[in-house]
């Protein structure tokens, strides 16, 4: 297993938000090439960045999703080891009693 960059890990943990902070930070872009050199400079390329900007916002709310239930299966895994624990230390009491 190959160890992550930083720039790796900052796309694992894309949320929904910092996909909408790119697309702000885009729109000025754009709207700095339309002052400067018109609407025609970016009309092809705006479709396209659009649509790439809404499949990051699908598989960030994906993985949002994904850690979210990493989270809930961390704790309910958890929780049974300690159930599991404690059964045993009542076994071994029952069984000393016994």
């Amino acid at each position: 297993m190959s160890t992550m960059s930083g720039k790796d890990e900052d796309c694992v943990t894309l949320s929904t938000v910092d996909v909408y902070e790119l697309a702000s930070v885009i729109g000025s872009q754009f709207e700095k090439l339309i002052d400067s050199y018109g609407p025609d400079s970016v009309t092809n390329l705006m479709p396209t960045v659009i649509r790439v900007l809404e499949h990051l916002e699908e598989l960030a709310k994906f993985s949002e999703s994904e850690r979210a239930e990493s989270v809930e299966l961390k704790y309910t895994i958890e929780r049974l080891l300690a159930e599991k624990k404690l059964k045993a230390e009542e076994r071994v009491k029952y069984e000393k009693v016994v």
